[in-house]
């Protein structure tokens, strides 16, 4: 299977995907617009990074990731919620029941905070130790990856898990970090058995990192 580096004409098979890998995502609720929209921010910033896998012309599977070179940078959900806040907004107007999804309640604060800096209103990070900083920069954030519902148990998550190892050897870093649920066992199996550990959680998220 070959890995194809996206354009803006796979954002919407890549949406599609993403729909079938996560249907009862709050980002899959939001729709196709908001969807493109996100994923086009991968393609917008010089920092994205957006691949896929094609099957019979059909994305079977992607992977977004972000590189961060160091503390000063936004990690992706912070950039992508900025760039893509009037279409998040918008799809939520058109369905206003969202408000009460489930992954949208745990997110009030965040979406506070970004509504927040949108009008200028910048809260001040926590500085980062020394050890920290060569700890986590620069480094390869893995966002997201998904695999259609159909083609699930084929080994694509492991080509595009190692398809992001050697994007990142490409531009010589050597940290990769994930955030993933701790209750997503299968996920954090399949990430461990690629070589990631477990680093920290943060609330119901576990953090993985991986030395390459």
């Amino acid at each position: 299977m070959n890995v194809i580096t996206s354009e803006a004409q796979s954002l919407l098979g890549i949406s599609k995907c993403h729909q079938s890998a996560f249907p009862d995502s709050l980002s899959s609720k939001l729709g196709f617009q908001f969807l493109k929209k996100m994923f086009s921010w991968y393609l917008y910033d010089s920092r994205g990074i957006l691949f896929h896998i094609e099957k019979d012309g059909k994305v079977i599977g992607y992977c977004g990731g972000v590189m961060v070179l160091d503390h000063t940078q936004h990690g992706a959900s912070t950039s992508i919620t900025q760039y893509s806040f009037n279409q998040f907004i918008l799809s939520f107007l058109q369905r206003p029941w969202l408000l009460f999804h489930p992954e949208n309640r745990k997110r009030y604060g965040f979406i506070w905070k970004n509504l927040l800096s949108k009008f200028g209103f910048k809260s001040k990070a926590k500085p980062l130790s020394i050890h920290e900083r060569e700890e986590l920069y620069p480094r390869f954030g893995l966002v997201v990856i998904g695999v259609n519902a159909n083609s699930q148990n084929q080994g694509i998550g492991g080509i595009l898990l190692k398809e992001f190892e050697e994007r990142a050897k490409k531009e010589n870093i050597k940290i990769l970090t994930l955030s993933v649920k701790d209750n997503n066992l299968q996920a954090i199996n399949a990430y461990k058995k690629s070589g990631w550990i477990e680093q920290s959680k943060i609330s119901d998220a576990l953090i993985m990192i991986k030395k390459i």
